[in-house]
């Protein structure tokens, strides 16, 4: 990073005006003054506070969250039978849209090209296959009287194969293995959805064949549900307060700032019409119009609120270690093809 020729930023004057504008692109400075505190964190979300980091590295890892990061989802379901009320491509999409609680990491990724998945051989690296077979016995004497008219079918239903498909040879799909030993019991998410419901001798029997993919292809494959980022600001409604200069910095005087000071000095006061701002010694000055009147609002640069809400494959601090991870990939890729290049031509 220091062997930068143009250190210039590309970013606004909003984003030069910040504390690390002498040394936006030395990554030693930057790194030094990143701060990250977990705000909450429970089953399937995750707060967190970011102070001094641009936004802008805020967004890439947010949207390597949302669509860059594997997991696996159903792609393929072979439907046998179904004689219940709902079509098959309704049920389809039922089952398509459930999570399935398997850590991506133990499988491999197939084609990517359609035309090459169609002649491809599924095995147990890359398929799992999850199976479907319920019946209403109701019409029968012996369970008539204990058993209700309609069962439900619920996705607990939906049980793992480990040992492959039940016709290999009409999917396409031949294990040499059993998956016991390479992945742990795999299930869904949430056992009480609701996918079906059958009526006395109606019976579903199918196959679901989940693979390893990313949400640029198709939003079923991204681990989480929401990401989303917000600047962190107070606002304080003022009554009575003069319009003058003087006035307004006395005020500003009076305000108890002390535990903003300890953050940084670098904040923005919208008051009575004016725009103000901090500089590095204490000290408050004028700099542009506000929007509101008798309105304090103090809104801190670089520091901002990432939140993540996993769909429950995977928990939201693995999600963000990845993401952490993919992006360092990324960059490690892009140094080495340019020090290709640069080899190449000398």
């Amino acid at each position: 990073m220091t062997n930068i020729r143009n250190k210039k930023s590309t970013f606004s004057n909003k984003a030069q005006s910040s504390q690390f504008s002498p040394n936006l692109w030395d990554l030693s400075v930057v790194l030094e003054g990143v701060k990250i505190n977990i705000i909450k964190k429970c089953i399937g979300f995750l707060r967190l506070e970011i102070l001094n980091l641009d936004i802008s590295i805020l967004n890439s890892l947010r949207r390597v969250m949302v669509s860059e990061l594997p997991s696996i989802s159903p792609s393929e379901i072979f439907i046998f039978k179904n004689t219940s009320l709902i079509n098959d491509e309704i049920i389809s999409h039922r089952i398509g849209l459930i999570p399935i609680k398997v850590d991506p990491r133990l499988f491999v990724f197939r084609s990517s090209m359609w035309y090459e998945k169609e002649h491809e051989i599924k095995n147990q690296n890359n398929i799992i296959v999850m199976s479907l077979k319920q019946i209403n016995y109701s019409f029968l004497k012996s369970f008539k009287k204990s058993s209700k008219k309609i069962r439900k079918v619920m996705s607990a239903c939906i049980k793992w194969n480990p040992y492959g498909s039940r016709v290999p040879y009409q999917t396409k799909t031949f294990f040499n293995n059993c998956q016991l030993n390479s992945a742990p019991n795999i299930k869904h998410c949430f056992l009480d959805i609701l996918i079906s419901r059958l009526k006395s001798k109606q019976r579903i029997f199918l196959e679901s064949h989940c693979d390893k993919s990313v949400g640029l292809e198709h939003a079923k494959y991204s681990c989480v549900s929401v990401v989303w980022m917000y600047s962190h600001s107070t606002t304080v409604v003022v009554k009575d307060a003069e319009s003058t200069h003087s006035s307004t910095n006395k005020f500003l005087k009076v305000l108890k700032l002390s535990k903003i000071k300890e953050y940084t000095k670098n904040f923005t006061i919208n008051f009575n019409n004016l725009k103000y701002k901090m500089n590095q010694k204490g000290e408050f000055f004028t700099f542009g119009a506000a929007s509101n009147n008798s309105i304090l609002n103090i809104k801190r640069e670089n520091h901002y609120f990432l939140c993540i809400e996993s769909i429950g494959s995977l928990k939201p601090e693995f999600i963000l270690i990845e993401s952490l991870f993919f992006i360092h990939k990324k960059l490690f890729k892009f140094f080495r093809n340019i020090i290709i290049k640069q080899l190449t031509k000398s």
